[in-house]
């Protein structure tokens, strides 16, 4: 696998301040409550550096904690707003000022979306893993629809436990009146714990996740789920490889889910840390058997970092490897015109072709295909000029989410 120079994707954790206590929370340092990100410019120039401000992300997530309870959280929006990246917050939607925060995101030019944290279709349910109290989830729900009503795009996120399993298509609809384009649904990811859906609940609830989605519904699933567990849709971690988060004390880990560091960006460029034989070491963390798996490109050996911080021997969900790919037929109009959704960063392997927070990695010999792509060009004329195997490539992208088409 080819691995970019730097990371695409940054999760900026401005604090670790939350009004939730939640038995599943992604971030391994949630628990420092106290810590909060406060040399926030320094950070972001980092980040994105006055002089170009494109040099190294396409997307900034702004996360925690609760993301919203920093007190200088609108000036910190404000100010990444400028970079021209485009910007996304997650929060659990327990909003202090709702009319405030909704307004400062409808100024923003380069803001995508709010991820929102809606753990079931009842307050009971919801309130069983964030520990809220339950007149949180109302608060909860009438913020999704004020945010989704001021037309801002807001997912819902559920991670799946014992207790929501059994609403998922209740979840879903809940989603859908409150004005959400997506529900997004994740596995759980961490300690052993009871709030964890046995495996046949999993398989099940994975089954009519992917079910729904061929039926047109708006929901997917987040966190990636190894096909040889279970067949869907999910696509490997990028943690490590295009994504990473940074604590307030500027630590860069490959993503919340580890506390395992690569080194700290107040004390080092990025170029230097995501090279690091620290983060080399991260990225080999690969189960032998998943070398063996024609899943591997996509699936990329499941969840490293739950791997790296429990010590564990492979992703928990990982089964047996998959030997037999099952063919997979894309018909294509050749009148069709592929249209680019991705950006050429140069690499020294060739070129990365990114995307928000994924990435395709292709050789220098690909360039000329790569630029034909261009929303001007049939797949009937790409076809004549560079052969099967471009029809192949662009399938692959299309696969990807990196190019859609017009007619």
């Amino acid at each position: 696998m080819y691995f970019p120079s730097t990371p695409i994707s940054y999760a900026v954790e401005i604090t670790y301040n939350c009004n939730h206590s939640c038995p599943g929370c992604a971030n391994v340092l949630g628990q420092h409550r106290q810590a909060e990100l406060q040399n926030w410019r320094e950070l972001f120039d980092c980040i994105a550096p006055p002089d170009n401000r494109r040099k190294y992300a396409e997307l900034l997530r702004i996360t925690g904690g609760e993301p919203t309870l920093h007190p200088e959280f609108g000036q910190i929006i404000r100010y990444i707003d400028t970079f021209g990246i485009p910007h996304a917050t997650f929060t659990n939607g327990r909003w202090n000022d709702p009319d405030t925060l909704i307004e400062l995101f409808q100024g923003c030019q380069n803001f995508v979306g709010l991820l929102v944290s809606l753990h079931g279709s009842t307050a009971e349910t919801h309130q069983a893993f964030t520990h809220d109290a339950l007149e949180g989830f109302e608060i909860i729900c009438d913020n999704i629809r004020l945010a989704a009503e001021a037309r801002l795009e807001v997912f819902t996120n559920t991670v799946l436990t014992r207790d929501n399993c059994g609403q998922l298509d209740d979840i879903i609809v809940l989603s859908q009146r409150l004005g959400a384009e997506y529900a997004v649904f994740n596995r759980y990811l961490g300690k052993p714990h009871p709030i964890e859906p046995d495996e046949q609940q999993l398989r099940q609830t994975i089954r009519r996740i992917e079910a729904l989605q061929r039926e047109g519904i708006h929901c997917r699933i987040g966190d990636c789920i190894p096909p040889c567990f279970e067949k869907n849709s999910s696509v490997g971690s990028n943690g490590g490889i295009e994504h990473c988060a940074i604590s307030p004390s500027g630590m860069v880990r490959p993503e919340n889910l580890t506390s395992y560091t690569f080194g700290n960006l107040f004390e080092q460029p990025i170029e230097a840390i995501w090279q690091s034989e620290r983060a080399q070491w991260y990225r080999q963390q690969l189960p032998e058997k998943c070398l063996e798996c024609v899943e591997l490109p996509r699936c990329r050996g499941g969840c490293r970092s739950v791997t790296v911080e429990y010590e564990l021997a492979g992703d928990p969900l990982m089964q047996e490897p998959i030997y037999t790919a099952e063919p997979e037929i894309l018909e294509l109009d050749p009148t069709w015109k592929p249209v680019p959704f991705f950006n050429i960063r140069p690499e020294p392997f060739g070129y990365l072709l990114a995307r928000y927070n994924w990435s395709v990695p292709v050789a220098h010999e690909a360039k000329a295909l790569v630029e034909a792509i261009n929303g001007q060009t049939t797949l009937a004329q790409l076809h004549q000029q560079f052969g099967d195997d471009a029809l192949d490539f662009i399938g692959q992208l299309y696969r990807e989410g990196c190019v859609g088409f017009e007619e």
